[in-house]
């Protein structure tokens, strides 16, 4: 039986007498403890009445409540039968050859695609069942029936993939049946105490959903005193999430909070780079520390705020099937379409081997965006000059032209970002804005050249009239974006400023993600999440009134000081006497404040 519901013992945990007796004792009116005590006794009848029709229900040989099964034996294929039996029906009753192709790609993933979800949320279906669903849809597509058979120009593991990848983005029913069921193990991992959590503990189905979150759990560092460094998922490799170097001898069950100094907020260099490889130590070390200990969480790594969704586990499912063809591909260690070993058949396996390759690694994150043009270039060379390109040729190819692509990205703002400046140019300020009086206002930006390894962090504090008060660049190393780098100098600006004493400050800087994470403080991308929350307990001391987002070009003083940042061995101070190099940067906002 999969739920065995007798929810009288819901009340068998008190003697309700009892509960009567300590009101009286305690001193409580008659009038309250009638009152207690009907309502009590109401509910009482309820769910007898309840847990009555219920069994009378099931005694009358119905199996299903609220449409899916109320027991589950050991045959699966016939309970859920009717899924495939009522897509089936709702496909056949409509017409196809009176709709086009758009309306089918409307009534497919609207209604058809749909109707098997609910069951989906609670079980895991056969895989025979999916496979016998996408026949029907795939019929239905190409206009096919039993009297009538049509060619299927396309497979449908072609049509469930992305509309730029060269899909339709129909669902992959088992991917997605996979990912809805990771969905209901996220919750229950992450709040143990529900009620719901202790009841579906042990759900089989559920358990299937474990393939999706062991691929993109992992921990988010915070005190370390949970995480084992080399037997949790906690860097930030995908796949496993583990540090892959050999422990030393009695050390496997070594904690990560002995990594890293509490006093100085900072990890232990030495120790890392003793026990870690190059690698793994340079993700460490992107890791920030937080300032103001806590404990550690677990996070989703493929959503930017840490949660998991039906949407990134079914976009990580379908990875994982293309997985296999990555590694089927490695496991052969030749990339040319060697496949001589193979015999006769070489030439035939080699090609299916290497279509297969190319279509897995089209999905990776190094050259998503390269591998389509890189393919069409390889398509027309040889249709146009007779030139054959091998498969690591196109992968080469596609990974050259993805990193110019993420080159032009970095440069200056985004195509979104100049969009939106464009529209709202009448409703912005031509320069920088003073702070109101008895306010400073505190400027922050960050410069990261991922290229060169390279990052840097400023501030720059102004009075009401303009004048400079102060000033710091950093150089940092081992940020991962140019998000974290943003939140890192808005989170030293802070504590700068705390140092010298500067409170009443209104904070403002050109990065709108980190912005809005402080102003949403239950919003914030966990990327950066530790780093706003040491910035917003900071913010509270040096009594910040606000966060404001501003364009790049009204914040060009501390524009140049990250720029500058960048060239520094650690850090540099001003107070009152900014440098000279800036002194034609700050004059240029002078005049709107005058």
């Amino acid at each position: 039986m999969a739920i065995k519901l007798n929810m009288s013992k819901a009340y068998d945990r008190i003697e309700w007498f009892f509960l009567e007796a300590m009101m009286q004792k305690l001193g409580f009116s008659d009038k309250w403890i009638n009152w207690i005590m009907m309502i009590q006794s109401f509910f009482a009848k309820l769910i007898q009445r309840n847990v009555i029709s219920f069994k009378t229900f099931c005694a009358e040989g119905q199996e299903k409540y609220l449409g899916l099964p109320a027991i589950i034996g050991q045959s699966k294929k016939s309970l859920f039968a009717s899924i495939r039996e009522k897509v089936e029906t709702r496909v056949g009753g409509w017409k196809g050859k009176l709709l086009s192709q758009a309306r089918k790609e409307v009534v497919l993933k609207s209604v058809a695609l749909a109707m098997p979800n609910f069951a989906m949320f609670c079980f895991k279906l056969l895989v025979g069942l999916c496979r016998e669903i996408n026949s029907c849809l795939t019929n239905f597509w190409w206009g096919s029936n039993e009297n009538n058979k049509k060619i299927h120009w396309v497979r449908w593991g072609k049509l469930t993939e992305p509309k730029d990848e060269g899909g339709l983005g129909f669902r992959e029913l088992e991917s997605f049946n996979l990912a809805m069921l990771a969905k209901q193990g996220w919750r229950l991992m992450v709040k143990p105490h529900l009620m719901v959590a202790r009841f579906f503990r042990g759900w089989c189905s559920i358990l299937e959903g474990r393939k999706i979150l062991q691929a993109g759990v992992r921990w988010k560092v915070r005190n370390g005193a949970n995480i084992r460094v080399w037997k949790d998922p906690w860097l930030s490799e995908p796949i496993t999430f583990k540090a892959k170097s050999q422990p030393p001898y009695r050390c496997g069950d070594m904690r990560v909070a002995e990594l890293i100094d509490m006093d100085r907020k900072c990890w232990k260099k030495e120790a890392v780079k003793q026990l870690l490889d190059e690698q793994e130590e340079n993700m460490v070390f992107g890791l920030p520390v937080a300032w103001m200990a806590s404990k550690d969480k677990i996070i989703w790594h493929y959503t930017t705020n840490g949660q998991c969704t039906v949407k990134s586990g079914y976009v990580v499912g379908k990875l994982k099937q293309n997985q296999v063809a990555i590694t089927l591909i490695k496991s052969f260690g030749n990339l040319s379409g060697d496949f001589k070993f193979l015999g006769s058949y070489g030439t035939f396996y080699g090609d299916v081997f290497m279509r297969l390759y190319l279509s897995a690694i089209s999905s990776s994150k190094d050259c998503h965006n390269g591998m389509k043009p890189a393919r069409f270039v390889a398509r027309n060379d040889r249709s146009l000059n007779g030139r054959k390109w091998e498969p690591n040729e196109v992968f080469l190819k596609a990974t050259a032209d993805e990193g110019e692509y993420e080159q032009a990205l970095t440069q200056g703002i985004t195509m979104g970002e100049t969009a939106n400046a464009d529209q709202a140019i009448d409703q912005w300020p031509p320069k920088w804005q003073p702070p109101p009086t008895s306010l400073f206002k505190l400027n922050f930006d960050g410069a990261w050249i991922e290229s060169d390894g390279m990052e840097g962090a400023s501030i720059v504090i102004r009075d009401p009239y303009g004048l400079f008060i102060a000033g710091m660049a950093k150089k940092l190393k081992y940020v991962r974006s140019v998000q974290m780098v943003e939140a890192l100098a808005m989170r030293e600006g802070i504590r700068f400023s705390t140092e010298m004493s500067i409170k009443g400050l209104l904070v403002e800087g050109d990065a709108k993600g980190v912005i809005e994470c402080m102003i949403r403080r239950k919003e914030m991308v966990e990327e950066i999440a530790i780093i706003c929350g040491d910035t917003q307990l900071l913010a509270d001391e040096a009594k910040v009134e606000a966060f404001c987002y501003t364009l790049r070009k009204h914040n060009c003083v501390a524009d140049a000081m990250a720029k500058h940042a960048i060239r520094v061995d650690d850090f540099e101070v001003w107070l009152e006497d900014p440098p000279g190099w800036l002194s034609p940067f700050l004059e240029e906002d002078m005049p709107i404040i005058m």
